[in-house]
């Protein structure tokens, strides 16, 4: 049965309009819910999290300093009464310790400091009965008892090991953080609290709860069981939905607990839901009413449109579509009319244009200065410029049906390979084509696939650009700079050893002015013979003759020493530094002096560009197949733009002062050398990070640095 047009189109229209935009607006209507949900239970996660961390810091804070003093006490034989007093400064520098006690091997309360205004004067008195001087004693190893209450005061005691035949008792305080958990509350019914390892809750708004077994409430059961950050929905005892989240506290084996009603955290998600509802119902009310009076306009100059239509397809361009009405249908018909016109025009001129831009096209490629290949999916060749053909020595229209791959080299070949079959990438290469055994030339290459309009595959266009010329000025550029840094060598030898001859006042007595002059001369004649052995050094590097003398050596040993020798410009910027041993290094093969050097240029820069009163961190790791190093330093960051030409030679940026811009140069070769890898990482204002690595197994060294097997 045939369905006449406007009732299908008015079906149709109101279809498209309402069934999306009902399914659009649920789905919005459930992601927000979820969303809203995630955050809501994000929001207890972090609360959670942060009371877990803030409990963890006291008590390592307060542990840390603890085990200072009792290593103060080790250290060298002291009296009861300096013992005392050492006890006494700790005691009053962290008002949350109630008192410290020194015990002997039988229990005997030996010595005692204490709070006075969170105990009164207490009495020395014998442990032995206590579990807490048992386990210690036995297991030779600090304990920590349960958390207590004594006037209302949470107490937590800690015993440690004093030498060898004594033992030190802390009782602490937990006012504070019992404070901080009582005062977390979020809405009407969320609030927090603190169990320990055996589910007991230990800190509770509710004082009754105290003590008691929290097993059974699913949180506290997840949280004693799996120790880490999460998060869950569950009934309690009443049948009341409830949200939650929890965190253990790592040092104490602990649990801090967040719950909360479920009606009230999602109260402002169900209102939002019910909302959204309303406002779909009434939008796709609207929708459908508009659907259907559109479609009772169109359909009326439509059916006029698709009998023209109909001539058109049959070859008919002459055909005019006669529409009355005033709106874009109108405009629609007479657009309709004059497309008919224009292909009519179109198909009188198109074989004309197609063989014109056919003749720009070929004028275009086989002018061009630049070889181009052009291939298909498989690699087979389609068209090939007359410099390419140069290029390759291909012989002129030999080259149909055969493949890129019989032209090119192996590693060259391999690259537009891949791209054929990754047609996301594209790729840019130098490579060296032979003319003779003695010469060559050079070309950037670059590969990019090119599709139809519609998006197929049409083939691999190949640019090969003639670079020969400028690797040539580029390689006399760097000869010409070799060659004078190396004949100015040997005369500034000669200035400074004159230099030197003259501050020695072998030839005479000198006064201030002339000595202050020879130190002058002296530092600038320093700077250009570094600047001088740097260029030569790089160049070395460059062509394989820098010497290379492999053993093992330990990474932490050379950043220890080359800090002891930049220590003095640390402090005379009053910098702070931070020495990190992720793990234990083991020793690698590598030259101990180029690793020495690029220690000390890393270090270098880093307190060059921190500004005073700033930090460096140096930090080390060893990895599954190698050893990675991290420099970093508070200064003014890199520009993103050079964080990849950072390396090259002479590279300097505007806020570098002094220097040659070769130093990141021979870090570059150092690591390469090794076979390691070196990048900056960097963002303006967050300072800079240097990383390299350098592998633990070595059994051949880069070739540009001493063209061939490193020396063992």
């Amino acid at each position: 049965m045939r369905i006449k047009l406007f009732p299908k189109f008015a079906l149709i229209m109101i279809l498209i309009s309402v069934i999306p935009l009902s399914i659009i607006g649920l789905r919005m209507i459930d992601l927000n819910r979820i969303g809203l949900q995630g955050a809501i239970l994000e929001l207890h996660i972090n609360l959670v999290s942060s009371l877990a961390e803030k409990i963890d810091d006291y008590i390592t804070n307060l542990n840390s300093k603890l085990i200072q003093v009792i290593r103060s006490l080790e250290m060298r034989e002291m009296g009861w009464a300096e013992r005392q007093t050492v006890l006494q400064s700790l005691l009053e520098a962290n008002p949350d310790i109630i008192n410290i006690s020194v015990a002997d091997q039988e229990g005997n309360e030996l010595l005692k400091v204490y709070n006075p205004d969170l105990e009164k004067e207490p009495e020395l008195i014998n442990r032995a009965e206590e579990p807490l001087f048992q386990e210690v004693k036995a297991k030779r190893q600090t304990q920590i008892s349960p958390l207590s209450y004594r006037e209302d005061l949470p107490r937590l005691e800690v015993a440690y090991l004093l030498g060898e035949r004594y033992f030190l008792f802390t009782n602490f305080s937990l006012e504070k953080l019992k404070q901080k958990i009582l005062n977390t509350r979020i809405g009407k019914t969320g609030y927090a609290y603190l169990v320990d390892k055996e589910g007991k809750i230990i800190i509770h708004p509710e004082k009754e709860k105290i003590f008691s077994s929290a097993k059974n409430v699913p949180l506290v059961s997840e949280a004693i069981s799996r120790q880490v950050l999460g998060s869950r929905e569950f009934k309690d005892e009443s049948g009341e939905e409830i949200i939650g989240a929890y965190s253990p506290v790592k040092n104490l084996t602990w649990a801090v607990i967040i719950q909360q009603a479920k009606k009230e955290a999602y109260s402002s998600v169900l209102q939002m839901q019910k909302q959204a509802q309303i406002w779909i119902l009434i939008l796709v009310i609207i929708a459908g009413v508009a659907a259907f009076f559109l479609a009772s306009n169109l359909t009326r100059p439509i059916i006029a449109l698709i009998r023209g239509a109909e001539k058109v397809a049959l070859g008919d361009f002459g055909v005019k579509v006669n529409v009355q009405t005033r709106d874009e249908l109108r405009q629609l018909a007479d657009t309709f009319n004059f497309m008919t016109e224009k292909l009519k025009e179109y198909a009188d001129m198109q074989i004309d244009k197609i063989l014109t831009e056919k003749t720009k096209t070929e004028t275009i490629v086989f002018s061009i200065a630049d070889g181009i290949i052009f291939t298909d999916h498989k690699g087979k060749i389609q068209l090939v410029n007359p410099q390419a053909e140069n290029i390759f020595r291909l012989p002129k229209g030999g080259w149909e049906d055969k493949t890129i791959w019989d032209y090119l080299s192996p590693t060259l070949g391999k690259e537009i390979f891949d791209l054929i079959n990754q047609p996301e990438k594209s790729f840019f290469k130098e490579v060296a084509l032979p003319l003779t055994e003695e010469q060559k030339k050079y070309f950037e290459v670059r590969g990019k696939l090119i599709y139809t309009p519609k998006g197929e595959e049409f083939g691999l266009l190949t640019v090969f650009h003639d670079v020969t010329l400028e690797k040539e000025i580029e390689r006399m550029k760097d000869d010409f700079t070799h060659s004078i840094t190396h004949d100015l060598r040997n005369p500034l030898t000669s200035i400074r050893s004159l230099i030197k001859f003259l501050s020695g006042e072998t030839s005479g007595p000198l006064n201030e002015k002339q000595k202050k002059m020879l130190k002058t001369m002296e530092i600038a004649s320093y700077q250009l013979l570094t600047l001088i052995n740097n260029i030569l050094d790089v160049a070395k590097m460059e062509t394989g003759g820098m010497p290379f003398e492999l053993s093992l050596v330990n990474l932490k040993e050379i950043a220890e020493k080359v800090l002891r020798i930049e220590e003095p410009l640390l402090k005379g910027k009053n910098l702070s530094l931070e020495f990190i041993l992720v793990n234990e290094i083991p020793p690698i093969n590598a030259d101990v002096q180029l690793i020495e050097r690029l220690f000390g240029n890393l270090i270098g820069n880093a307190i060059k560009f921190t500004p005073e009163n700033g930090k460096i961190w140096v930090k080390i790791e060893d990895l599954p197949e190698r050893i990675q190093v991290e420099v970093v330093d508070g200064g003014p960051g890199i520009p993103e733009e050079y964080l990849e030409k950072i390396f090259d030679k002479f590279q300097q940026l505007e806020r570098a002062k002094g220097g040659t811009g070769l130093g990141l140069t021979i870090c570059k070769y150092i690591t390469e050398a090794h076979g390691g890898k070196i990048w900056v990482e960097s963002k303006l204002g967050e300072g800079s990070k240097f990383i390299f690595w350098l592998p633990k197994t070595q059994t051949q060294i880069a070739a540009h640095l001493n063209g061939g097997s490193p020396k063992r």
